[in-house]
């Protein structure tokens, strides 16, 4: 059931958001951009925080008084927000997710690094909310996604490959946005492998996607994804310039998703395809 406030928007109310990863560099960029369209009623930071008890406005994030806690208030504070925006770690996040659950808010997870049985745990627990759980918020790697598959339904006899770049301190490879593309790929050509790297006498088969990831310096993103056919080739390409990008398209689909019912959804729902 949406919100009474929500209900009621004439496009003047303010959605009520928690941030779960508030002192991270995602939590941080949010809860900057979220300024004009949004409240932070909820501000979540791990057990181990030190800003733990202190106010947004006290660590810089927000000029709001809003008190920083730790997982245990999930919970609480959801359940008095519209929407919760969550960028933690996997084991985290599912470590969260019974208490989100009991909170019954639209539900937006922007966390990389999840294995097939986190993923299907959370989407589970998570069964009663509006969820939008994506790799990458960013509007621009969307329309990526979706201009990959055409590409591939089109291109039939073209080879396909991706070669994804990011800063020396992300730990998840390849990225999952990467994933994304390589399954949508792979599901319109039939490949039924990937490759992340050749070396020596390495054929490329004809079931195989290459998968490439480059680490280095402070580059918040960039995926290529080329088609290579026999006299050709086409080459598409998302570069973000700051993680802004992320967080933006993040609030961007905290409004569509707060008007949605329960149900699991994906960023390219979000903008229609």
């Amino acid at each position: 059931m949406l919100k009474e406030s929500i209900m009621n928007d004439n496009n003047h109310s303010q959605i009520r958001l928690t941030i779960i990863g508030i002192t991270g560099r995602m939590g941080r960029a949010v809860a900057m951009q979220a300024r004009s369209s949004f409240t932070i009623t909820g501000a979540i930071a791990s057990d181990s925080s030190r800003y733990i008890g202190k106010t947004l406005s006290e660590v810089g994030i927000s000029p709001l008084q809003t008190v920083i806690e730790g997982p245990e208030a999930i919970r609480d504070v959801a359940s008095r927000s519209d929407a919760v925006i969550s960028f933690t770690n996997p084991e985290a996040e599912v470590k969260n997710a019974k208490k989100l659950s009991e909170a019954g808010v639209a539900t937006l997870i922007g966390t990389t690094g999840f294995n097939e049985e986190q993923r299907a745990l959370l989407i589970k627990t998570l069964s009663n909310l509006p969820l939008l759980i994506s790799p990458n918020f960013s509007l621009g790697a969307t329309a990526l996604l979706v201009l990959s598959r055409a590409s591939a339904s089109m291109l039939t006899d073209f080879d396909f490959s991706i070669v994804e770049m990011h800063h020396s301190a992300k730990k998840d490879s390849p990225s999952g946005t990467a994933r994304q593309i390589a399954e949508a790929v792979m599901e319109k050509r039939g490949y039924n492998s990937i490759i992340n790297g050749r070396s020596g006498i390495s054929l490329r088969k004809q079931e195989e996607m290459e998968v490439l990831s480059v680490r280095g310096g402070g580059n918040p993103g960039l995926h290529t994804v080329i088609a290579n056919g026999q006299y050709e080739y086409i080459r598409l390409e998302h570069q973000v310039l700051s993680r802004d990008a992320f967080a933006a398209g993040a609030l961007h689909a905290a409004k569509w998703l707060v008007k949605k019912e329960p149900g699991v959804y994906s960023m390219e729902d979000v903008l229609g395809f």
